[in-house]
């Protein structure tokens, strides 16, 4: 069996406002191969809706997105 690993990419955009974490996500995306996941890890509000629409766009599949008590987000991507 010839099983391709799959990679963990981490993006971390905390303390970052737009556009910038949708463009690391982006890049992260376009950095990726087919299966692998990118966890995004953020703290502006309007960033961890857009990331979804981003990707989404992309054709990636959103696994999770959640808020801890302190406002940072984190969003799995799969490609």
């Amino acid at each position: 069996m010839n099983e391709e690993k799959r990679e963990t990419i981490l993006v971390d955009v905390i303390g970052q406002t737009c556009p910038f974490p949708l463009i690391e996500m982006r890049k992260a995306i376009l950095k990726a191969k087919k299966g692998d996941i990118i966890i995004i890890r953020g703290d502006h509000p309007q960033s961890q809706h857009e990331i979804p629409m981003g990707a989404k766009a992309m054709d990636c599949e959103i696994i999770k997105n959640e808020i801890d008590d302190k406002g940072v987000w984190t969003i799995e991507i799969k490609k």
